[in-house]
């Protein structure tokens, strides 16, 4: 077996973990899926404070952009991740997802030691420098795009190595001024989504086996599904793989 999943997992709806499978909570499940397979994953800024890497004598707020998440945590493995992201996932091949801006996030130690986090710190006031000439203001751009896929190996008052542990990727929205944004991120209004085909899901994690079977009973997921099945297991199977 290889140390890396070939597959990458975007978990949602991280505020119905402790909520029972009723029709309610059915509803929004399939919503979800819905607005997947019609306008895509939609790139947000995290609602968690900005990530702070800490260096010798100074601390350096990282940049922060719309992006969309994904694991490379194998199914097995995905128990915890769950509970603090949503019981709900959609996969894709890396090598799909690579091809639209996918990355590892580059983990960093946050401590008053080290290297690279130490030299850090000159980033934030380099970007700044940039951007007050017009010229430099895309490479200021390039840099906190850069950036955002930087992020503390621990949690502010966590474990140790728990954010290191999620072995996040993220693709981000980006978008110069010189040029359009690739072809599957769609623009809707104040929003961008990443769009997919049916073809290109690997994989459907669902949170019960009612949940389940509400997604398969539902008339328009039916059709997408009709072009292409991907591999479905529930929440609690994952322990298997």
């Amino acid at each position: 077996m290889k140390i890396h999943s070939e597959i990458l997992v975007h978990w949602t709806l991280k505020e119905l973990v402790n909520r029972e499978s009723t029709e309610d909570v059915c509803r929004i499940y399939i919503k979800r899926l819905q607005d997947f397979y019609k306008t895509g994953i939609r790139f947000n800024i995290p609602d968690d404070p900005p990530d702070i890497v800490i260096g010798v004598g100074h601390r350096t707020e990282l940049p922060r952009r719309p992006m969309i998440s994904f694991t490379e945590l194998r199914l097995s493995e995905v128990d915890m991740h769950m509970k603090k992201y949503g019981r709900l996932g959609i996969g894709f091949r890396r090598d799909f997802l690579m091809t639209w801006g996918a990355n590892p996030v580059f983990y960093l130690q946050s401590k008053d030691q080290g290297i690279v986090n130490t030299n850090l710190k000159i980033m934030p006031k380099l970007i700044e420098r940039l951007k007050s000439n017009i010229e430099d203001i895309p490479a200021a751009k390039a840099l906190e795009v850069f950036l955002t896929y930087f992020k503390p190996m621990d949690k502010p008052d966590g474990e140790p190595f728990d954010n290191y542990d999620e072995m996040e990727w993220r693709i981000v929205d980006v978008k110069y001024d010189d040029k359009e944004r690739p072809d599957r991120f769609k623009v809707y209004g104040n929003e961008v989504g990443f769009t997919f085909l049916p073809q290109d899901v690997l994989l459907l994690v669902f949170p019960d086996e009612h949940i389940r079977k509400a997604v398969l009973a539902d008339s328009e997921l039916k059709k997408r599904f009709e072009e292409h099945m991907p591999m479905m297991v529930n929440a609690n199977e994952c322990t298997s793989f």
